[in-house]
């Protein structure tokens, strides 16, 4: 017959093991984003150097749009590489795209007046080809910028013309 000290070493010995294979799991699944990202962005570099001059703003846009979490300044470096490439090519989308995302990383720069720059720059163009989710998303970065800048009448102008 089993004893309470018994039980209370077969309870404890059970919450031990499955803590264990708790804490096992989440070490596990926590890291494997990283290597499927990394996976992803060695693939992007591979492609980057044999890809099509098409291929290569796209893929020049994903390493930058991935790298805006990790580094800003590798990210601006693509994104400038992208930017530059989609103009001579005459790709809008591509150059909204990249300017939304140089604006951002001007944000994130602390740098206001070149955000503001970029997105005052952008927002005609996507207008003119009524690229409808990219002025929204542009919109929305310029009242971020306006209101910092502390011009609350033109953020909230900016607000509501998302709506």
């Amino acid at each position: 017959m089993a004893t309470n000290t018994d039980i209370l070493n077969y309870t404890w010995y059970a919450r031990f093991i499955s803590a264990t294979y708790f804490s096992a799991l989440v070490i596990i699944f926590s890291f494997t984003p990283f290597v499927v990202q990394g996976q992803k962005v060695d693939s992007l570099k591979a492609l980057l150097e044999k890809g099509l001059a098409r291929d290569r703003r796209q893929i020049l846009f994903e390493l930058a749009y991935y790298y805006t979490d990790i580094d800003n300044h590798v990210a601006m470096s693509y994104v400038n590489e992208a930017t530059y490439r989609s103009e001579i090519a005459g790709d809008s989308l591509m150059i909204v795209k990249c300017g939304r995302l140089k604006a951002l990383l001007y944000r994130r720069f602390d740098d206001m007046d070149s955000s503001l720059y970029v997105s005052q720059k952008i927002l005609p163009i996507a207008e003119r080809n009524k690229f409808d989710a990219e002025i929204q998303k542009i919109l929305n970065g310029l009242a971020i910028v306006q209101t910092f800048k502390s011009s609350y009448d033109e953020a909230l102008a900016s607000y509501l013309r998302i709506l």
